[in-house]
């Protein structure tokens, strides 16, 4: 843990788990560490509304299926890839630029 998280966690803003991170899914699906929100990055989507989540996925999946809410970006950057790591957008799911 570095200088500064150590601090955060000491002054109580912050908190730490040791973990490796192929534990962290786990730790979201359980609900031991809940998700309000997740932040994600995804291809634009196909002709059929298909997207990508990228090729380190890591615990990006387990976040979108946990999380209350999530807040995605289109990024052009991510090529669609590697059908375990698509997600379908349906038209009632677009929201601000994705129209």
């Amino acid at each position: 843990m570095d200088g500064n998280v150590r601090k955060a966690v000491e002054d109580g803003r912050g908190s730490y788990i040791p973990v490796f991170l192929s534990e962290v899914p786990t730790l979201f699906r359980k609900g031991i560490v809940p998700i309000d929100v997740a932040l994600i990055s995804f291809s634009p989507p196909d002709q059929h509304g298909y997207c990508s989540l990228g090729a380190s996925v890591d615990t990006r999946r387990a976040a979108e299926e946990c999380a209350k809410y999530v807040i995605a970006l289109v990024n052009q950057y991510i090529l669609l890839e590697r059908m375990e790591m698509v997600l379908f957008i349906w038209p009632h799911r677009r929201h601000g630029g994705m129209q």
